[in-house]
């Protein structure tokens, strides 16, 4: 999404009202969040700034920065916790495990796939979870849990299964 060039709007200091409203948000989108994690993310003393942008496709994303670090970013209502909040709250959203060698591909814009999904037990049914299409989740190397991308699944945890499923060719 950032990959290619945005426009910024306005970059303005949150008042204690919007503040407020914005934990409330969080912990609303996030109901797995503890207060502690809330807290290591949006310090209660810490002056926070809401950076609005355009991307090259003209949707407007909402960036929440503390100290100048993004840690929540909002498209279409819906909130994304950023690499470096999930450093704090690594739990927040189920992860992938990938390969090292798959990160410089997925800094450069590429999707996930697949076949870069490490599944320490092999595909089963439960292996991908019980996402829907859609929903957020993190990317970790197998070399070291901290999430290194956030995104949206293209499948279902089920489909994901079943495409591990089909045949490799038709005779």
């Amino acid at each position: 999404m950032f990959k290619k060039p945005f426009k910024v709007k306005s970059n303005s200091q949150l008042k204690g009202s919007d503040r407020k409203k914005l934990r409330s948000d969080i912990l609303q989108q996030f109901t797995n969040l503890t207060e502690d994690e809330l807290n290591a993310i949006l310090p209660n003393k810490e002056t926070v700034f809401q950076l609005k942008a355009l991307t090259h496709s003209k949707d407007l994303v909402i960036v929440y920065t503390v100290q100048k670090l993004p840690i929540i970013f909002e498209i279409e209502k819906v909130m994304f916790p950023t690499v470096y909040a999930l450093w704090h709250a690594p739990d927040l959203l189920p992860a992938f495990t990938t390969h090292p060698q798959v990160l410089p591909v997925i800094a450069r814009g590429a999707d996930l796939m697949l076949p870069g999904v490490i599944l320490p037990h092999g595909p089963s049914l439960h292996a991908y979870g019980k996402l829907q299409r859609g929903e957020r989740v993190a990317v970790n190397l197998s070399t070291n849990k901290a999430p290194v991308a956030v995104g949206r699944t293209a499948h279902s945890s089920y489909d994901m299964y079943m495409a591990t499923r089909s045949p490799l060719y038709n005779s």
